[in-house]
């Protein structure tokens, strides 16, 4: 699973489609919501059971909550090295 950030500002995943393709799932503004509020409430960093309740929320597979958050993270970082 990858996350990518359109020029528009809308966040797309990919999933395993047939055949081991991978097939594009767009994230609604409502997940963006659970998932931005869920990372501000844990300054990113959030422990098994909140990445728990956050895939439960979502109807997503844990391991791609915890890979929004790492890309999520990594975007933050980027960002802040950018400003200086």
């Amino acid at each position: 699973t990858e996350l990518s950030l359109s020029s528009s500002g809308v966040q797309y995943t990919y999933e395993d489609g047939p055949g081991g393709m991978q097939k594009r799932h767009r994230v609604t503004r409502a997940e963006l919501d659970v998932l931005e509020r869920a990372f501000g409430d844990s300054a990113g960093y959030p422990d098994s059971d909140r990445f728990d309740q956050v895939a439960a929320m979502l109807q997503w597979d844990v391991v791609r909550v915890k890979k929004w958050f790492q890309n999520q993270r990594q975007r933050h970082k980027d960002r802040v090295r950018n400003q200086q």
